[in-house]
């Protein structure tokens, strides 16, 4: 059965780089670029007339901004969008809010280290970025729909995150666990579901979301404002404890120890591991090594198959493993080849992880 290409609409005020998306997503490739727009009100035209299945977006244009546009499409027309975006300290404060609202997946223009040309690295990421929002799209019209539960909050995702039940909230946490999450595609908003959640005696926690240089520590500060715990970018060699939260950098690997007081972050420059780095199994992989069957290991939503073998591990070594379900995911990509393997030993709706893992954490 032939399969339909995606038809994408490229808003960008640069005309160098809508060339460069006819040449970059073509049929041949599996991509219909259905039209080019050089400002928000001829893509508010084209959007209307051609119903593409996903918008790539510049943040950065003049007059109504990129942000400005996407708040707009969100409200009156939701259409999976990835953003691209400079490679900068700007960039990544831009791409941030675009998560909030809505957005699925970020590129940087000119390849994931922030290059200057339009080579084979970014097209790569722009191609596998605009086919997992498509994926999304199949989920985006019940996504946003409905409303939450009372005494709900809502995330951009339309995901109602529950309050803790009060026999949770007030007891202790059992000393001597840690927990590795994994994300990709749909992470940012995900994780900050999660973090929001975690109490201030929250094991020490170590997170791989797949996402360029200097865009982690900005995610980093951002998941850092949520709620109890503390959040920032990994540095070699840091060691956390109960209540913290490191987030790997992007472009690096991290992994972990056990240091004389506690768990210590390593990250170092190295190859990229499934074609990520940071990779999801490398630090799963280290958390077996270091703590066995203490280890509490998360998948989250994401494209490909990063995390699934070291979930497995992780389960085979006695820890305890949860994977996000299928409706909940933005893509059911890792989750679902977790699922596959046998790694998780939990499949939940991603409001109900936390305080699964809860019951499992808290002194009986």
């Amino acid at each position: 059965m032939t399969v339909a290409p995606i038809r994408v609409l490229a808003v960008d005020d640069s005309a160098v780089a809508r060339n460069a998306y006819r040449f970059l997503l073509t049929p041949e490739l599996g991509f219909d670029l259905v039209a080019t727009a050089p400002n928000a009100e001829i893509a508010r035209k084209k959007i209307a007339a051609l119903t593409p299945d996903v918008v790539v977006l510049d943040i950065e244009m003049p007059g109504e901004d990129g942000l400005s546009f996407l708040q707009w499409l969100m409200q009156h027309q939701p259409t999976p969008v990835v953003v691209a975006s400079s490679h900068s300290s700007r960039g990544a404060e831009q791409t941030m809010r675009a998560f909030s609202l809505g957005a699925i997946e970020v590129v940087c223009k000119g390849g994931p280290a922030g290059g200057s040309g339009w080579g084979d690295d970014f097209a790569t990421v722009l191609r596998e970025g605009v086919q997992a929002a498509a994926r999304a799209g199949l989920r985006m019209s019940f996504r946003r729909g409905g409303r939450p539960a009372a005494g709900a909050t809502s995330s951009p995702f339309g995901h109602s995150t529950p309050v803790l039940p009060g026999t949770l909230a007030s007891r202790p946490i059992r000393r001597g666990n840690c927990v590795v999450i994994g994300a990709s595609t749909g992470g940012p908003e995900a994780l900050s579901v999660l973090v929001a959640q975690m109490p201030a005696d929250f094991p020490p926690t170590f997170i791989v979301q797949h996402m360029p240089p200097l865009y982690t520590r900005t995610f980093a500060q951002r998941l850092d404002t949520l709620g109890a715990v503390r959040v920032k970018e990994a540095e070699d060699g840091e060691m956390i404890g109960p209540g913290q939260v490191l987030v790997a950098p992007g472009g690096m690997q991290m992994s972990m120890a056990i240091g004389h007081a506690g768990p210590v972050a390593r990250v170092r420059k190295a190859p990229p591991v499934n074609r990520h780095a940071p990779s999801v199994d490398v630090l799963f992989d280290s958390a077996v090594e270091s703590y066995r069957s203490r280890v509490f290991g998360v998948l989250l939503t994401g494209m490909g198959n990063d995390g699934a073998a070291g979930l497995l591990r992780i389960r085979e070594a006695g820890g305890t493993t949860v994977a996000q379900d299928e409706a909940s995911c933005v893509v059911y990509g890792m989750p679902q080849e977790a699922a596959k393997c046998g790694a998780a030993s939990k499949i939940l709706p991603l409001v109900e992880i936390l305080p699964w893992m809860l019951t499992q954490l808290v002194e009986r």
